[in-house]
């Protein structure tokens, strides 16, 4: 025993370094190893406080004589021997071995102070390690210790503890509140311990933090699992139905040998809907866990294992390999390091867990082609049109749509807001109703390519051609009707909101002519050929022999019309009332047809009455005030004599539903194509 009231620290090989500052790169591992130090001393209850100064871990454990410390703790590398039970409880297997993990406190902060305690003592022993002593170039340093009868203030409402052991520590590398964040998920993830069967608990600035389960198990909806019996892993995972937990068979030709030999080996592989529901903010779940012992012994075991498979970007998985303990003969620590993938005896353990994930993986697709459309939201799946395609399609496009949604409704969209999600899940499943109506086309071309003569099956091949073509053509027609309603039902909405500006309209407009004219381009199969031009500035010279401007809303080129047709538009705010006499109105608009035939030389010669114009006006458009309007019937009369026609907005939408309704009619009657409108 060191005199002086001293004790003797090895310090030889700087290990204060190797094996604590450089051997945990965050928090979290670090904490681990002095909770694990926590468990292996029989503890019940660990706190852990922290706060921008320092940390606290607290325990009420066997605690640490002066011969224990000075034999055991101030000795680094020596095997670490097994506790003998403390308080009745239960036999505990070490979790840490060859007394390294006391110097996880090194990575955390510069010095760190020690109080503990026995039941056969009545005061508590206490010693301050400093980490700039223990990077000395010598063997040994000495550390002075003392005997105190109290705990600090701070320290008060652990005073009552019988035995116990308590770490202080100070100088903190990381001080700043964030390299907390996520810590209890983060601590979770490095133990598997049941407080209620192992009596162990562990409290973060006061919060129990639990040891046996994730947040993530609730959102693991497949899984495959060995090594456990079935009891075992419904108390696991009670949200999962029976049948979508499977049992790898362990007793199989490449597997049975290394079972046998290696007692004990168990876990799991889940999945969950969306790869979003395995991360935080800060931390992502997305791999496979080792434990042994009950301690994380590798974070991510497949790390070095490179796979393209997308199961892995839903998968997560815990393994328990205590058994690796004795064969490794190498301390376990819940770095991020692992374990070491060079050794013969790792490199045959991942090989045997890789079997088993392929096995999952292929499981895990067929599960998620199945449950494809079960997944799909209910105003597609109880879509009548979509349920009558569904039962219409052979098993190989049955086979294709389910995987085609497999990979990428749950992809894309699962994430989104309801809102985003409805709309484009609508437009994904459409244009994969369109993919599988026309996979045949290549089959049918190249069998055609293929045949000498004209036969029977030659002209059955002509005629499925046909049929195709057809399909295909009415599909597109009935994807266009769905585009232009949307269209309608955007100008409703915005005549709907009185402070819509009148350019928004114009834009529309612009943007959708046919509104104008639902009979302009009515053949769906026709290309589109309108020309259109916005806000159109014309020069023309008046009567008066002056050059004036002309500023027309809308000027549109459409093969159903022999000559320009020219737009002006009258949106009212609720403020101002937009000035539609019948004077004022013949009056600009027989400027803006002289302007368009001045700019035009193969129009100077025709009548300027056989220019159509349309004036759209607001609902609430009027004279003097007023907040409707009514021409009189020899306003109209006039108008109509100068080829004007007056039309509402609530005019143009009424008369758009009523063309395109027919459209929708018709394929709503047939079903013969899913209709989500």
């Amino acid at each position: 025993m060191a005199s002086n009231n001293q004790i003797k620290f090895s310090i030889a090989g700087r290990v204060a370094t190797h094996l604590g500052r450089n051997l945990y790169s965050s928090n979290p591992p670090a904490l681990a190893e002095l909770v694990a130090n926590s468990y292996d001393a029989y503890a019940t209850r660990v706190d852990i406080k922290l706060s921008n100064r320092e940390i606290y871990i607290i325990d009420n454990g066997k605690g640490m004589s002066l011969d224990e410390i000075e034999h055991k703790y101030a000795i680094i590398g020596i095997e670490k021997q097994i506790e003998e039970s403390f308080n009745n409880l239960s036999e505990r297997a070490p979790m840490g071995q060859k007394g390294i993990g006391k110097l996880a406190a090194f990575s955390l902060g510069g010095k760190y102070k020690v109080y503990t305690k026995t039941l056969s003592s009545k005061q508590w022993l206490t010693f301050e390690l400093v980490y700039d002593d223990f990077i000395k170039d010598e063997i040994t340093h000495s550390v002075d210790y003392n005997f105190v009868d109290d705990l600090p203030c701070e320290l008060r409402d652990y005073a009552k503890y019988k035995s116990g052991f308590i770490v202080k520590i100070d100088d903190l590398i990381r001080n700043s509140r964030n390299a907390y964040e996520n810590l209890s998920i983060q601590l979770s993830r490095r133990f598997y311990i049941a407080s209620h069967i192992d009596k162990f608990q562990v409290f973060l600035n006061g919060e129990e933090v639990d040891l046996l389960t994730h947040e993530y198990y609730k959102n693991i909806e497949f899984l495959v699992y060995f090594g456990y019996n079935e009891e075992e892993i419904n108390d696991m995972f009670p949200n999962i139905d029976k049948t979508k937990k499977v049992k790898y068979d362990t007793n199989s030709k490449d597997l049975k040998d290394y079972f046998e030999k290696n007692k004990g080996l168990k876990g799991w592989f889940g999945s969950v809907l969306t790869p979003g529901q395995l991360q935080t903010k800060d931390y992502n779940f997305n791999s496979t866990v080792v434990y042994i012992n009950k301690k994380i012994a590798d974070e991510n075991i497949f790390k070095n294992s490179g796979s393209a498979r997308m199961a892995n970007q839903y998968l997560v998985g815990e393994v328990h390999a205590d058994f690796l303990l004795d064969i490794l003969q190498v301390p376990i620590t819940s770095s991020r390091d692992g374990l070491d993938q060079s050794n013969e005896y790792v490199e045959e353990f991942i090989e045997i867990l890789g079997k088993i994930r392929n096995k999952f993986a292929e499981l895990w697709t067929n599960f998620r082609q199945k449950e494809a459309v079960l997944k799909l939201p209910d105003f597609i799946r109880e879509n009548e049109s979509y349920k009558k395609w569904l039962d219409g399609l052979s098993d190989d496009k049955r086979e294709m749509n389910e995987k085609m949604l497999a990979l990428l409704i749950n992809k894309s969209f699962a994430d989104q807001s309801e809102g985003i999600q409805k709309n484009e899940i609508q437009n994904i499943v459409s244009s994969i109703v369109r993919t599988v109506d026309n996979i045949e086309f290549s089959e049918i071309q190249k069998s055609l390519s293929s045949i000498d003569m004209i036969d029977k099956n030659y002209v059955k091949l002509i005629n499925k051609l046909m049929s195709k073509i057809g399909r295909s053509e009415e599909i597109n027609i009935f994807e266009l009707v769905k585009e232009r309603i949307a269209a309608i039902n955007e100008l409703k909405r915005m005549m709907e909101e009185n402070n819509t500006l009148e350019s928004f309209f114009n834009n529309h407009l612009h943007k959708h002519p046919w509104l104008i004219n639902p009979h302009w381009n009515q053949d769906l199969n026709a290309s589109t050929s309108f020309e259109i031009t916005k806000n159109r500035y014309l020069k023309a010279i008046d009567k008066n022999n002056k050059l004036k401007k002309n500023y027309i809303d809308l000027l549109i080129k459409v093969a159903e019309e022999p000559y320009p047709i020219i737009v002006e538009l009258k949106k009212n705010t609720p403020t101002g009332h937009a000035n539609v006499t019948t004077g004022v109105m013949i009056d600009q608009i027989r400027k803006y047809k002289d302007a368009v035939m001045q700019s035009d030389s193969s129009l100077k010669m025709i009548d300027s009455r056989d220019i159509k114009v349309y004036f759209i006006i607001s609902e609430d458009a009027g004279v003097n005030g007023a907040n409707t309007i009514e021409f009189r019937k020899d306003d109209m009369e006039v108008f109509k004599s100068y080829n004007i026609e007056v039309i509402k907005y609530n005019m143009l939408i009424e008369r758009a539903y009523r063309s395109y309704a027919d459209f929708i009619n018709i394929i709503n009657k047939e079903k013969n194509i899913p209709n989500f409108t």
